[in-house]
């Protein structure tokens, strides 16, 4: 009946953070004037998860792939202790329900690339077989997508198939993209990332 605390630095006297995946485990957000979440990919397998803390900013990223960002003020004033899997330092509060593996806390922000490299590094050169796009219209409206546990992969779009002429296409959120297609002919590709 609680979302459990992977780690924090709070206890009852003030937070500076505290992140906490979802009972539902669909989404990991962060406590710090108030919450706010991101969705991530399920399943009961061992993820690799990065929050990073950037001037107000905080970013996260499930699996290498970016799920998102948020303006968050972090109360970095507060010298408090951190702990892992609870919310509060002398007793377990919101106690994490899983295993937790090589846990590490950078002195500056990772970029995205960065990040991808970690994960790469982690699982291997074997990420995953190629994702398949899917698509769907209505009216003039084309909408692109691909699963959810296909990370890292940047879309692509071109007026021809010829070289050259392909530009990443903007606006994707969580592996999907709307565009409107109401004139003119493109065509789409997915880029496999770079570890």
């Amino acid at each position: 009946a609680y979302d459990p605390c992977l780690f924090a630095d709070r206890d009852g006297e003030g937070s500076v953070w505290s992140v906490h995946m979802s009972r539902w485990k669909d989404g990991i957000g962060n406590f710090s004037s108030g919450y706010q979440s991101l969705p991530i990919g399920s399943g009961a397998t061992w993820h690799h998860y990065v929050i990073v803390f950037d001037a107000g900013t905080v970013a996260m990223y499930w699996d290498g792939q970016p799920r998102g960002s948020f303006s968050q003020t972090i109360n970095s004033g507060l010298a408090k202790s951190t702990q892992l899997g609870s919310s509060t330092p002398v007793f377990t509060s919101e106690g994490w329900m899983g295993n937790l593996d090589e846990v590490a806390f950078y002195s500056a922000a990772l970029t995205p690339e960065q990040v991808w490299k970690h994960y790469a590094a982690m699982v291997g050169p074997a990420v995953s077989a190629a994702p398949t796009l899917s698509f769907s219209i209505s009216g003039t409206q084309l909408t692109i997508s691909w699963p959810l546990d296909a990370f890292g992969y940047t879309l692509y779009a071109s007026g021809s198939l010829g070289s050259g002429g392909w530009t990443p296409v903007g606006g994707v959120v969580n592996n999907q993209v709307t565009v409107d297609a109401g004139s003119g002919t493109r065509f789409f590709r997915l880029i496999a990332p770079t570890p």
